[in-house]
């Protein structure tokens, strides 16, 4: 009960501090780089993520930095959802973003630094150009992602953003 107590008293009052607690209580429980990546992959795309593509972007990033066949994290989105569900906003066609642009703007403070969101864009935009290259042939042997489409519309956002400093 007093442990309770104790962390009532200690919830921010205002938003960006409440978000920021947030972001610090979801890093302890998932891990901080899996917290980092799911945020910055949310904050920096360009309107949106669908839930497959997230997970497919975490399992492309454990496949392409796995090294001696160790795991980064557990990258299955489900894991973390329900804790940030209340905070994002399904637009048009699902695209999963942030509900609050101050969650965006903590995400960004408390984590995004230029190199940071360089790396993230360039991870969105490796992960966007390997979903195209089975079907740069005259007849693909394979079908594309669902989200083809998406992926087309991502890409070169991506690529721009992962070779130029904002």
């Amino acid at each position: 009960f007093e442990r309770v107590s104790q962390y009532i008293k200690d919830i921010p009052t205002t938003i960006s501090d409440l978000f920021s607690f947030l972001l610090d209580d979801w890093s302890e429980e998932y891990g901080k780089m899996f917290v980092e990546d799911v945020t910055g992959l949310i904050c920096v795309s360009k309107d949106g993520l669908l839930e497959n593509e997230i997970n497919d972007l975490l399992a492309f990033k454990e496949e392409r930095d796995r090294g001696n066949d160790e795991y980064l994290y557990d990258s299955s989105f489900s894991r973390i959802y329900d804790s940030l569900a209340s905070f994002l906003a399904a637009g048009g066609g699902g695209y999963l973003r942030f509900f609050h642009d101050q969650l965006k703007y903590t995400v960004k403070d408390k984590f995004l630094t230029a190199e940071f969101a360089l790396e993230t864009n360039k991870w969105l935009s490796d992960f966007f150009f390997d979903c195209t290259k089975s079907q740069l042939c005259e007849e693909p042997q394979e079908d594309p992602p669902a989200y083809y489409e998406h992926v087309l519309q991502q890409l070169i956002y991506h690529q721009l953003k992962s070779y130029t400093k904002r």
